[in-house]
């Protein structure tokens, strides 16, 4: 019966004329206070006995709660009402349950109480099994009590009496048939509530009665997986393992237990299990064995011993052992590791464990595998030595350590690019001076016929620049094209490197193959500060390619506005024609939007 609460404070006269204090104080007090002869006082006052106070609670579960059989028995005598329930949906017999108060429980039961009654479906007997109280338990499963009854997450009594670890109660509720494999809305069955609250006992009790060690949570763990990833105790994976666990079952990242526990780094652990025969070439979903997984999250020297003593193969995974190994600069698991065999040569996936560290900028681990013999020079499915990488990196730290240990300096890409074509490429002034200080060679070619100067000024490089020309660096080279490095400043826009070419002895009318100077392609490009730079040193104005054209046909051919005024200006030949007869007159009535301008 749902709660309605009466607020009543009326106070009488007594026969000595004095007022008496509320009623609904003193028949609360006097229930929990056990105070009989008060609470006799108050009900011959007219007090209504069944007077629920703010929480909903009666006299009656009042004294039910405290244990007060005395004021219990008067108060049923009184036809207090067993069904009231308090604001949480608790009779008198709930409360009396949750307490463990076994008399008033049987005293209850045998004035007609409710044994099922429920609200979200916990009963008494749920109070008692949470509780621990084994006399109660027994009497409620006595008296008939549902022991399957479940609350509205699914819990039965014996979910309770494991989750709050009562191991008498949960044998006891075995005994008298309840289902060991139960399970909660959420998944917990018995067994898992013992595992999650580290409770030996009631494990061994659960196991001894046939639980299924290998049941799973929600998340698809097993009990073995909990253990050691959740409570890392030897203690209860020992039990488990005993009692069968199955060793060989993954979780969602095809872990086996013997991954987790060599991640844990914990020595007993990883024993019991590797004892007890757990397979130490097991892939994870990375295709990682436990080996490489004791490498790659917490080394542990014991940890990697055991594992070696007990077969995991270090054969088809030394580059990554060896690699993992070094990052935490615990250098002795690398000793262990090369004293076992590891390959310090070993290519995996076509990169050695000194490309790894190079490539992820450790340089503790370089140095240390460059010490133990690693080949300087060895080349990768990339075609790339570790030198090359370094590079790539900009890793100037890694150049210098690489280079001291004696790396190939002539060594390319795949397009024929030196160390030093990379380094300028990659806009790097403090490698380019380490590799100009090592002598690499300045006037090396790509594919393409471009040298370091040619680099250099297609990235607009000035430092690096000056310092390939104080290196003697060639700046009227040609590439395959016939273009020389101011071709290429000059198609860029770079005016200052322009300049610094030029005031190093480059002739400002050279052309490529094509008959094309800078004037030319700075023009056709739009770049008027290197036109303006080209003129003013001395740039043949009309000069023109093999089909006639000059630098103001293809600025006006493109629109360059800037260009054109400037070119008109310092008197460039509006009547200059090409080969075809175009003068660039033609050229702006083709274009329409362009005559007037021009004109």
């Amino acid at each position: 019966m749902q709660p309605t609460f009466e607020t009543e404070t009326t106070s009488q006269e007594n026969n000595s004329g004095q007022m008496d204090v509320p009623y609904n104080m003193d028949i609360h007090a006097s229930a929990k206070a056990g105070d009989i002869e008060t609470l006799k006082l108050i009900v011959n006052q007219g007090i209504n006995i069944d007077l629920q106070d703010k929480d909903g609670n009666t006299p009656l579960c009042i004294a039910s709660q405290n244990g007060h059989k005395g004021v219990v028995e008067y108060l049923l005598s009184k036809d207090a009402k067993t069904d009231l329930v308090t604001i949480d949906g608790d009779t008198a017999l709930h409360l009396a349950a949750e307490k463990g108060h076994h008399e008033v429980v049987k005293y209850l039961l045998d004035n007609r109480a409710d044994i099922e009654a429920a609200q979200e479906g916990v009963t008494p007997l749920h109070r008692a099994a949470a509780g621990g109280h084994y006399e109660v338990v027994k009497y409620f499963l006595k008296k008939g009590a549902n022991i399957e009854a479940k609350t509205g997450n699914e819990t039965t009594p014996l979910l309770w009496a494991a989750e709050n670890g009562h191991s008498e109660v949960v044998r006891l509720l075995l005994d008298n048939g309840a289902e060991i494999e139960v399970k909660n809305c959420e998944g917990y069955t018995p067994l898992l509530w013992a595992m999650e609250r580290d409770d030996s006992e009631t494990l061994k009790l659960l196991l001894e009665k046939g639980a299924n060690v290998d049941a799973t949570n929600e998340s698809g763990n097993t009990l073995l997986f909990l253990a050691i990833e959740e409570q890392g105790s030897a203690r209860l994976v020992k039990l488990l393992l005993d009692n069968g666990a199955n060793m060989d079952v993954t979780d969602k990242d095809g872990n086996t237990p013997l991954h987790l526990a060599v991640v844990g780094a914990d020595h007993e652990i990883v024993e019991l299990l590797l004892d007890k025969g757990a397979d130490t070439e097991a892939l994870d979903c990375e295709g990682r064995t436990p080996l490489v997984r004791a490498l790659d999250w917490n080394p542990c020297l014991g940890v990697i011993k055991l594992l070696l003593d007990n077969g995991a193969s270090i054969d088809n995974d030394s580059a990554t052992l060896l690699y993992l190994a070094t990052l935490s600069d615990n250098y002795e698991v690398a000793e262990l590791l090369l004293d076992r065999g590891a390959d310090i040569n070993a290519m995996e996936d076509g990169e050695s464990a000194l490309h790894m560290a190079v490539k992820s900028g450790y340089h503790k681990a370089a140095r240390f595998l460059l010490d133990k013999g690693a080949n300087v020079d060895a080349i990768d499915s990339c075609d790339k030595t570790p030198l090359l990488w370094a590079v790539d990196r900009n890793d100037a730290e890694m150049v210098k350590l690489l280079l001291h240990a004696g790396a190939n300096t002539e060594v390319t890409l795949r397009d024929s690019d030196t160390l030093l074509h990379w380094a300028i490429k990659k806009d790097d002034t403090e490698v380019v001076k380490i590799l100009l200080d090592k002598g690499v060679n300045l006037d090396a070619r790509d594919n393409y016929g471009k040298t370091p100067m040619h680099m250099a000024a297609q990235m607009g490089g000035i430092e690096i620049m000056e310092l390939l020309l104080e290196k003697g660096a060639r700046g009227d080279a040609r590439d395959n094209r016939g273009e020389m490095p101011i071709h290429y400043a000059a198609g860029m826009g770079y005016e200052k490197v322009v300049r610094i070419l030029l005031d190093n002895g480059v002739k400002v009318d050279d052309t490529a193959s094509n008959s094309k100077a800078a004037l030319y392609i700075a023009a056709r490009n739009g770049h008027l500060e290197v036109v303006e730079l080209l003129l003013n040193r001395g740039a043949a104005i009309d000069a023109s390619t093999m089909s006639g054209k000059t630098a103001l046909h293809v600025a006006v051919q493109n629109g360059h506005f800037g260009v054109i005024e400037f070119l008109l200006n310092q008197g460039a030949k509006i009547d200059a024609s090409t080969e075809d007869g175009f003068t660039s007159l033609h050229i702006a009535a083709q274009k329409g939007y362009f005559l007037q301008e021009v004109n």
